[in-house]
């Protein structure tokens, strides 16, 4: 008795369109990543000011240092000041301070880190927070 051995069909374009598939995804997976964080990056400074503009807090603080950086004469403005009883530092920069400067600032509640001066926030953003 003969026994018939089974071909095995195998589509090659189907495995040919899977490995082209996969590599495509990955491709564009990476290509859409990078818009997303290129996007998130560079919209990240805008949208924080525009929520410190809408919802900021004003507070008063005190330039503590005054520093040249960069190559474009840059100064950045070492600052402290009091959010509900604890104490934080931050920077800003090319502001028209001196060190020992009482100056105001605006920060978010939800992280009393994100800080901008107020005057900033009032010459470049429409808001209702007054001095």
């Amino acid at each position: 008795m003969t026994t018939k051995k089974k071909r095995k069909i195998v589509d090659k374009s189907t495995s040919k369109f899977w490995k082209w598939s996969t590599g495509q995804t990955l491709g564009y997976g990476f290509i859409l990543s990078f818009v997303v964080i290129f996007l998130w990056v560079s919209t990240r400074r805008t949208i924080e000011n525009f929520q410190l503009a809408k919802y900021g807090l004003l507070t008063k603080a005190v330039v503590l240092d005054k520093k040249r950086i960069g190559g474009k004469g840059t100064i950045d403005f070492k600052i402290t000041y009091t959010v509900s009883g604890q104490q934080y530092e931050g920077s800003l920069t090319n502001e028209p301070w001196e060190i020992g400067d009482s100056v105001y600032i605006l920060y978010l509640t939800t992280d009393p880190t994100i800080i901008r001066s107020y005057r900033f926030i009032s010459e470049n953003y429409s808001t209702d927070i007054k001095k």
